[in-house]
């Protein structure tokens, strides 16, 4: 689900490699520097600035970070060990 989210998002994740390729700060692959792994994310934009909106609004406060989105939404690539307990 992690990588359908970072495909569907445009995200850059463990399933890229370690290529060197031009991303945002929060881990957007602009259309212009995407791979063929991401071809199928219509976005030219990032949109993770208005999900953390939402997330924020839902959340009433309560912080969010910790949890895997929390994470995403600021730009880390998350490894297997983060899904691990």
């Amino acid at each position: 689900m992690y990588l359908h989210t970072c495909n569907f998002l445009g995200l850059n994740a463990p399933d890229l490699g370690d290529d060197d390729m031009i991303v945002d700060s929060d881990g957007f692959i602009r259309e212009e520097n995407r791979p063929w792994a991401r071809a199928s994310c219509s976005f030219k934009r990032s949109q993770l600035p208005p999900l953390k909106e939402l997330f924020g609004m839902r959340r009433k406060g309560m912080g969010y970070l910790p949890t895997h989105l929390g994470k995403m939404f600021n730009g880390r690539i998350l490894t297997e060990g983060d899904f691990l307990d």
